[in-house]
């Protein structure tokens, strides 16, 4: 059985898919504002930066909504389309350095990851063993429950949008 689930399963997620070009110019035009994870999946403080549009309910103490408005307001066409889709739990740009990796780690809330490409070149995620390459204008949806890294071995930043929704498979 495959870590990945099918994006049959969030037709939900075709609208935000079509206009990957409009969030990447808007996720690119933040990259000043990210907020870097210091945390022990990282080696470099500078290697992962997000730039939270609706964080996790569990992390609304950590963004104050000041932050989370003035994020928002970078990326108004990305919450235009994210706010229509039901069962979104959370969303943010994630952005991983040149040359750097999210280490392997999992969560514990029963949502799936869909991150949409909006800039890669050679960086994959690994899911359970299963190893996706992160394709511009494409949605690797997986399980956060388990076991997963990314590895970005390209000269370039991996951006992609992450969002957080409520299982179906």
């Amino acid at each position: 059985m495959s870590a990945l689930q099918k994006l049959d399963l969030y037709p939900e997620l075709e609208s935000v898919q079509r206009e990957w070009r409009t969030i990447r110019d808007e996720a690119i035009a933040a990259l000043g504002h990210l907020t870097y994870i210091r945390d022990d999946r990282v080696i470099d403080p500078t290697a992962w930066g997000v730039l939270a549009l609706q964080p996790e309910e569990e992390d609304l103490h950590v963004v104050p909504e000041e932050v989370r408005e003035r994020c928002r307001r970078l990326a108004p066409r990305t919450v235009q389309l994210m706010a229509p889709i039901a069962g979104i739990r959370a969303y943010a740009f994630s952005v991983v350095s040149p040359g750097a990796t999210i280490g392997a780690h999992r969560h514990r809330n029963a949502y799936v990851t869909a991150l949409l490409t909006l800039q890669s070149q050679d960086a994959y995620i690994t899911i359970a063993g299963e190893r996706a390459d992160f394709h511009e204008g494409e949605i690797i949806v997986f399980d956060y429950t388990l076991l997963h890294e990314t590895i970005n071995h390209g000269a370039v930043e991996r951006i992609a949008l992450l969002m957080l929704l409520d299982n179906r498979a």
